[in-house]
């Protein structure tokens, strides 16, 4: 379960709440006027979320590679074309998914 704090008892019990932070490794969600305005998580869950970030990005950038050694013989701009076609045509059905949840 995720505990909220207001910044207030943030600025008077730092030390505390980064014990518990990091002793039962849940997060702790920051307030301030009743708005969400940071979170404290512990150096583990920070770590694992770098690895995940640079495994996606990492992967990415393969997925890309591939892309590109697959299309070396086509016309770059008849890809571009055929790209920009499908990410419009992706945009509009979530445009239209959106509009028909109202």
């Amino acid at each position: 379960m995720v505990r909220t704090v207001t910044i207030e008892d943030l600025q008077q019990r730092t030390g505390e709440l980064l014990d518990d932070v990091a002793r039962c490794d849940q997060p702790i969600l920051i307030e301030d006027a009743g708005a969400t305005r940071g979170v404290v998580i512990s150096v583990a869950d920070y770590e694992r979320s770098q690895r995940l970030r640079k495994d996606a990005w990492d992967r990415g950038w393969e997925a890309v590679d591939r892309i590109r050694e697959r299309n070396a013989d086509q016309d770059l701009d008849e890809v571009y074309r055929i790209v920009s076609e499908v990410v419009e045509e992706v945009r509009q059905e979530m445009y239209d998914a959106g509009r028909h949840t109202d």
